[in-house]
């Protein structure tokens, strides 16, 4: 008997301090890489930080600008400042078709919160080959003269060419898909058509009908300023800039098209702590992770799962902004980044020259 206690409290004293060892171990660290202000905010709040605490991992938030060549130097150098890394779709595009990505197996994402698969649950174009989509942007149309959700871009068109100024940006990509849509041509067409001579001359020529009245901008405040300043009542703004307006202005009808982009979660090729960072991707594009963004940031989650869980979070401008847009995500339309990534250089080219004649 006495043999059998002592047994029993060596293995409880061996327990204990096993227990102990795990609990005051150094954690293991992982580094994300995202962008600074409210996004990256966003991301720590509803994703790094909660990560971390559940599975006591020591997440660290490493801010970059968008240039992969830091990307490049990891995988050439097999020296890793980042685990996973926030990318714009494009840059993620480009990413992939360099090899510098880890491939994503799509059917090993979490179901979405009501049981529908990931692949069924997140929006056309939100899963990649090696990349997964975090948030959903777009350029929307604040639109003073029209009507709120109207989807005609060719009334649209009409409008500005009866002198009514419109801002857009100083870019081929976007105003030449919404020049199609506003010709006729089917939102599944645009590519097709616009991949052509003739189909680039059409949209060129779509353009030529406004060309007198636009206003052109780069940087992401000049539109609002525009607005505000009432050198125009139409413009093309990113989400976060139409949020930040809906807030200060009391009328700001946004027209029913919007042409939405997406930024992705990805990891370095070759990353030493690739199982980690694949935990990690999977938790943060889980349904509520993905929702939590909305509280601290105006973008649509990915996932048409999340949405209910947005209703149920508490009100907040950035949450109530995603609820009154989101309807109008189904109707917008999903710029094709890997198209741009092929044709874009020659119509880009093309387009600068057009736009300073």
């Amino acid at each position: 008997m006495r043999r059998k206690i002592l047994y029993t409290f060596l293995f409880l004293l061996l327990a204990a301090g096993a227990f102990l060892w795990w609990w005051s171990r150094p954690l293991p660290v992982l580094t994300i890489t995202t962008w600074p202000e409210t996004y990256g905010r966003a991301q720590a709040a509803s994703q790094i930080v909660p990560y971390g605490i559940a599975n006591r991992v020591n997440t660290r938030i490493a801010q970059w600008t968008g240039d992969l060549d830091e990307i490049r130097r990891a995988v050439r150098s097999g020296q890793y400042p980042s685990d996973v890394y926030d990318l714009e779709l494009p840059a993620a595009v480009q990413a992939c078709e360099e090899n510098l990505l880890e491939p994503i197996d799509a059917a090993t994402l979490p179901p979405g919160a009501d049981g529908i698969a990931a692949t069924k649950d997140f929006y056309a174009g939100m899963i990649g080959h090696c990349f997964v989509a975090s948030a959903i942007y777009s350029q929307m149309i604040v639109c003073g003269p029209c009507q709120p959700g109207t989807g005609d871009l060719a009334g649209l068109f009409a409008l500005v060419a009866k002198d009514e100024k419109i801002a857009l940006q100083r870019a081929a990509k976007v105003n030449l898909e919404m020049a199609l849509l506003a010709d006729g041509v089917a939102p599944d067409q645009v590519y097709a058509v616009l991949g052509t001579p003739a189909g680039a001359d059409r949209a060129f020529a779509k353009l030529d009908s406004i060309k007198a009245s636009i206003v052109w901008w780069s940087a992401p405040n000049e539109p609002v300023t525009l607005l505000r300043d009432k050198q125009v009542r139409i413009a093309t703004a990113l989400t976060a800039q139409v949020q930040g307006l809906a807030q200060t202005l009391q009328d700001t009808p946004l027209f029913g098209q919007q042409f939405h982009e997406a930024d992705v979660l990805a990891i370095p090729r070759g990353a030493p702590k690739k199982e980690m960072a694949l935990d990690y991707l999977r938790y943060a594009t889980g349904s509520a992770p993905l929702a939590g963004m909305t509280r601290f940031a105006p973008f649509t989650p990915p996932r048409r799962s999340s949405l209910p869980l947005v209703e149920k979070l508490p009100p907040s401008p950035t949450r109530n902004f995603v609820l009154s847009q989101a309807s109008l995500l189904e109707r917008s339309f999903a710029i094709d980044n890997g198209w741009w990534r092929a044709r874009g250089p020659a119509l880009e080219a093309r387009f600068r020259m057009w736009a300073a004649d």
